[in-house]
């Protein structure tokens, strides 16, 4: 299953913050989380872009990878959330796929 999301953090950052929200939220991704470890999950990069672009592409590829629950572990169609870009580069913001 797969999971679609946006940073402006490194990928391993990304990873652990979704980890350390396992105790207190009960989404589908959490819910998976809890059942393996982090050494199970494969994230990647699919596309940088500015902060401002990226609740648009998040949308785009949610509906891409059509992993929105029942099937992927999307709980809605994104693009809800902004991002700050990180140390001032607008270009190393990024969507997510694991």
């Amino acid at each position: 299953m797969q999971y679609i999301g946006i940073t402006g953090s490194s990928l391993k950052k990304r990873l652990s913050r979704h980890f350390d929200s396992v105790r207190k939220l009960n989404s589908p991704l959490c819910l998976l989380m809890k059942k393996y470890k982090k050494e199970d999950f494969i994230i990647e990069t699919i596309e940088e872009a500015k902060a401002k672009y990226l609740p648009q592409l998040e949308i785009k590829w949610i509906k891409h990878f059509n992993s929105i629950i029942p099937n992927g572990l999307n709980s809605n169609s994104g693009g809800a959330f902004r991002i700050k870009s990180i140390n001032g580069n607008k270009n190393k913001n990024r969507i997510l796929k694991s």
